[in-house]
């Protein structure tokens, strides 16, 4: 939150986790909206279903975590190599280079 502010909202499914007293308080103390995605349409929110089976899957379930602040380091290392060192987001960012270049543009627009 340092780095980009309180988000003004917050996406999730009815999931225990995301409906407890102390993340509603948090998410009021924030000025935060929650909004929920319809039971039983996880493709509503497929990106972040796709992030936390990842997060869980290459983060919290290899290592043992003692306390919270092992937790968060988890976490931010999962978040790091989903967002940096995932193969498919490097295939996907190395077709988007590939499509947009500017040898690709229109022959009447400016190449900026």
């Amino acid at each position: 939150m340092i780095q980009y502010g309180v988000p003004g909202f917050m996406r999730s499914d009815n999931r225990p986790e995301f409906i407890a007293a102390k993340v509603q308080q948090w998410l009021a103390d924030h000025q935060t909206k929650a909004i929920y995605i319809d039971p039983g349409s996880p493709r509503k929110n497929g990106y972040i279903a796709s992030f936390h089976s990842r997060l869980r899957g290459e983060s919290l379930r290899r290592e043992m975590l003692l306390n919270r602040r092992e937790a968060q380091v988890a976490i931010a290392d999962g978040r790091q190599h989903y967002n940096r060192e995932n193969p498919i987001v490097d295939s996907v960012i190395s077709a988007q280079r590939t499509l947009y270049k500017p040898e690709h543009s229109h022959p009447n627009r400016a190449n900026y």
